[in-house]
């Protein structure tokens, strides 16, 4: 049986959960026959020094290049096949390499791409805050369980793998700052070159990054800026409500106020809020 060659792409603001999440990747590589390369560029902060001596390319961007602009630094440098992007704080689970690679094999079409889950790590799981999170503010994961089609509006860097021969020579526009649609941009312009998008939620990787009310309400404002700029990029795609839909949102932001004893409809009303400005 023919191979792939896998090449990872992990952008990092040198947080201390890329030491997990390469041990992982490196325990995956020692169970598979097939040839991976993983590339770390830190985005304008210096490389940890543990990591030389360990079968990684580690990259630095000259200046603060945000995700997309360290993602861009690491595709200049992939020679593998299969592009796959992480982030520095979801740690794959056991096997997971193999299965990227079993999927492309049995899905051979340029355009055929694959996104996998994002969970939580088992400190982050149990709890209601973040389990509300994933369903809502960070991914739509609920729908995509139930069988809703992924488009380009699910392309997660978290978790996510294309073929080379679709990304070509795209490039994640720079233009974005902090969180948020520099990554459902690339792959809206991916879906125009006819990426077929699949969701697998077996494929797992496990996300270390606990969140707050604030840093929700902080993450929300980039995402509303980061969604202008997509929009400028963009005009025939509309993200943000506008007229109706916004009028409709603050009202039914007025109505729950009676119920927002529920923790549910407190972090709700408050996403919404920041998200419309």
């Amino acid at each position: 049986m023919r191979s792939m060659k896998i090449s990872i792409i992990i952008p990092t603001i040198g947080r201390e959960t890329l030491h997990a999440v390469l041990d992982a990747l490196i325990l995956n590589k020692k169970s598979v026959q097939f040839e991976v390369e993983i590339i770390v560029v830190f985005d304008a902060v210096e490389p940890f020094e543990s990591l030389s001596q360990k079968d990684i390319t580690i990259l630095k961007t000259q200046k603060k290049a945000y995700a997309g602009g360290a993602r861009n630094l690491g595709l200049s440098k992939a020679t593998g096949d299969i592009i796959v992007f992480i982030g520095d704080d979801t740690i794959p689970a056991d096997g997971w390499l193999q299965q990227i690679h079993d999927w492309h094999l049995a899905h051979t079409a340029p355009e055929a791409a694959l996104l996998g889950r994002v969970d939580w790590v088992d400190r982050l799981a149990s709890d209601r805050f973040h389990r509300w999170m994933n369903d809502n503010a960070q991914f739509d994961y609920r729908r995509l369980d139930q069988g809703f089609p992924p488009g380009w509006q699910h392309f997660y860097t978290s978790n996510i793998s294309v073929k080379r021969a679709l990304v070509g020579d795209e490039l994640f526009h720079e233009g974005f700052r902090g969180w948020g649609f520099e990554d459902a941009e690339f792959g809206y312009r991916l879906a125009k070159r006819g990426m077929n998008l699949h969701y697998d939620g077996t494929l797992q990787v496990f996300h270390d990054d606990e969140q707050s009310l604030q840093s929700l309400k902080t993450r929300t404002q980039a995402a509303r800026h980061n969604a202008l700029v997509f929009e400028l990029l963009h005009p025939e795609v509309r993200i943000l409500p506008r007229w109706w839909k916004r009028l409709l949102l603050r009202l039914m932001i007025l109505l729950m106020v009676p119920l927002s004893f529920i923790p549910e409809v407190k972090w709700w009303r408050m996403w919404k809020r920041e998200w419309i400005g």
